[in-house]
């Protein structure tokens, strides 16, 4: 709740500083919660229009739950790097468990006023950033058909209308890999905006002819 209302008050910071009615919140990770809690519980719904979120686990995370797992014999010690890099604590990232995610979905309610998006991503974990492999092999554990980006499983990821998986990991796929260009998800961000802003204004739709999008 702390952060979530830490980021309410920012978006409106923002907005009154520069004088406009609404925006469109681009959330990657941990922080796609704090926007949906931001909106939901805070008033942020009063000036968003849209929030895409970029590999945020809306269904809790299975790295998360197995690492909790008495039975299991392996570490996390490996992905505290990663979620210092995501300005995440160690402890905070309890809140992710699937228990603890369902629980917040049942009294987050999404805004009718707010249209969202989500976004994927998934990588093998030959090819990831050295420091998210071993989340991968915690979550995938070699079972046929599980992906994920080192740390959320694209089916963790997904919330609204989701708009596609990118063949990256958890820090590539926003450039936090200087080897990386994340130019691509964010043309695809952006185009999305941009049509979101199209269907929800009549005469928009009419001038585009996308009444039907």
């Amino acid at each position: 709740e702390t952060r979530a209302s830490s980021l309410s008050k920012s978006v409106a910071r923002l907005m009154a500083k520069i004088g406009a009615d609404k925006c469109h919140l681009v959330a990657h990770s941990f922080t796609g919660i704090d926007a949906r809690a931001a909106i939901s519980l805070f008033d942020s719904d009063k000036q968003v229009s849209s929030l895409t979120t970029i590999c945020t686990p809306h269904q809790g995370m299975t790295l998360i739950d197995k690492a909790n797992d008495k039975q299991w014999l392996g570490t996390t010690e490996g992905l505290e790097r990663v979620f210092e890099v995501l300005g995440i604590s160690n402890s905070a990232v309890q809140e992710f468990t699937t228990h603890n995610i369902q629980a917040f979905n049942e009294v987050c309610h999404d805004s009718q006023s707010v249209s969202y998006y989500s976004i994927g991503a998934k990588k093998s974990g030959r090819t990831m950033n050295a420091m998210l492999r071993d989340g991968h092999d915690i979550i995938v554990n070699d079972t046929m058909g599980v992906q994920c980006d080192g740390l959320v499983q694209d089916i963790e990821a997904r919330w609204g209308e989701y708009l596609l998986t990118f063949e990256n990991d958890h820090l590539e796929v926003m450039g936090f890999c200087p080897e990386h260009n994340p130019a691509n998800v964010m043309n695809v961000v952006s185009d999305n905006t941009r049509l979101s802003e199209i269907r929800s204004d009549p005469k928009l739709r009419y001038d585009f002819g996308v009444d039907h999008l």
